[in-house]
């Protein structure tokens, strides 16, 4: 790829062996230019990305070149990290999951579209035909699948029975990391051999190095500092003059390729300024691509049993103090909790103290308005039933979420107000909220 000598990313020199101090400063060096980027003061984080550099980038005050779409992914990680703490004030991790869904949803998308990381990737070229375009356009296709499945069944979890909503994203997020792990092992073999048909003969001018946490060759991310090294070559292609580095560079801090060496390159006949070494890939990357891959679709065809078979449906779902917990099976109760009567009834009528219990239908009376119903509870308001076919039965047991008007009682009347009911043969109140008891007189 061609690069700029500018560039503060990479370490130029006509060293073809890297000495223990030069390597240590370029180490340090690099350590430093991260930590600047380590900062929570927002307003310091976007002013680095104000100031521009050589044309079609723009750089920090500290030399880190920062992409369009780099602001793109620091605006979307503030968001994420807002929404978190809205979700948290609320109790509502559908909300964060929502959010975060459609968060990287988008940056997906731009991924996709672009061709793009968020810093470099193929940032110095338009081309789309590169391994490194191709590769992030599958990172952006991953994320944008999965993450846009998992939004839809966030928004339509109401639709679903039980644990059927987690299953089906459990399900989506399987299918699709396998689909991308198995495709990432056979672009990661094939890659030097189609994208790079072209051929040259380049005579090698220094050298660039590189640091990064992640091992480009073998495809592994982790907390060890790598060092890359590729030659700078000098060719000449279809009449035009290049002078550019290897997509892809070669892992290590020395390369095999002398000063003034003239060697045979593998060139992007499409992008003649991207060329690639016939050693890069190596099929331990793919067998791990593998393994990660065969896992996941042994989980996709786990959670595609429980789909298809039914069960996800009777399982149950417990969210904990975070949300409701919901048990649907044929033979059970739906369990109504004390924060599903307060998000559902209570909280919207403005009422601050409700109570629960269980009444009797003792009577009912048919008038033209519909069905009057009196409980053994002589102190619970009647209940008119507009819908004649909605009315209980005489003995009918049902649960009373109500509140209290203290004004009735001491007026002697019934002075308990029902405001959400359900008979108990399919429903249980699983609360602490109990019944009303009269302060002592």
């Amino acid at each position: 790829m061609l690069i700029s000598r500018n560039d503060p990313r990479y370490y130029f020199s006509e060293d073809q062996y890297l000495s223990d101090e030069q390597y240590d400063a370029i180490r340090a060096e690099y350590k430093q230019r991260v930590e600047t980027m380590m900062t929570t003061d927002l307003r310091v984080l976007f002013a680095k990305m104000k100031v521009q550099g050589p044309p079609g980038n723009t750089y920090d005050e500290d030399g880190l070149p920062i992409s369009g779409i780099g602001k793109i992914f620091a605006f979307l990680v503030v968001a994420a990290f807002i929404s978190l703490i809205v979700a948290a004030a609320m109790k509502k991790i559908a909300i964060f999951g929502l959010i975060f869904s459609c968060i990287f949803l988008v940056l997906g998308l731009v991924m996709l579209f672009q061709g793009r990381s968020s810093y470099g990737g193929t940032a110095y070229t338009t081309s789309s035909s590169t391994s490194s375009s191709i590769d992030i356009r599958i990172t952006g296709s991953y994320m944008a699948l999965t993450s846009g499945g998992v939004a839809c069944f966030i928004l339509n979890k109401d639709r679903f029975e039980g644990a059927e909503a987690v299953v089906w994203c459990a399900f989506v997020i399987c299918v699709a990391t396998a689909l991308f792990m198995f495709v990432k092992a056979v672009i990661g073999r094939i890659a030097s051999k189609v994208l790079y048909r072209g051929r040259a003969d380049a005579r090698c001018v220094g050298y660039v190095r590189t640091m990064s946490y992640d091992d480009s060759v073998n495809n592994t991310t982790g907390s060890h500092l790598y060092i890359s090294t590729s030659p700078i070559f000098e060719y000449s292609y279809d009449g035009v003059r290049y002078e550019a580095v290897y997509d892809v560079f070669p892992a290590g801090r020395d390369s095999d390729i002398r000063l003034e060496q003239s060697v045979e390159i593998a060139v992007d006949e499409s992008d003649p300024g991207h060329i690639m070494s016939p050693v890069i890939t190596k099929a331990s990357a793919m067998g791990l691509y593998i393994f990660i891959g065969t896992m996941f679709l042994l989980g996709a065809v786990l959670t595609g049993y429980l789909i298809s078979s039914g069960k996800a449906a009777e399982a149950e779902l417990n969210n904990g103090n975070a949300g409701t917990r919901v048990v649907r099976t044929e033979s059970a109760k739906t369990q109504i909790t004390d924060e599903m009567v307060e998000e559902l009834y209570a909280d919207k009528m403005g009422i601050d103290e409700w109570y629960v219990e269980i009444v009797t239908v003792t009577s009912l009376k048919t008038g033209t308005d519909g069905v009057h119903a009196a409980f053994d509870d002589e102190d619970m308001r009647g209940v008119l039933y507009v819908d004649v076919d909605q009315a209980p039965e005489v003995g009918d047991e049902l649960l009373f979420f109500y509140y209290v008007n203290e004004d009735e009682r001491e007026d002697g009347i019934s002075y308990k107000h029902s405001f959400c009911e359900g008979d108990t043969d399919h429903f249980e109140c699983s609360g602490y909220r109990g019944t009303y008891g009269p302060p002592d007189s």
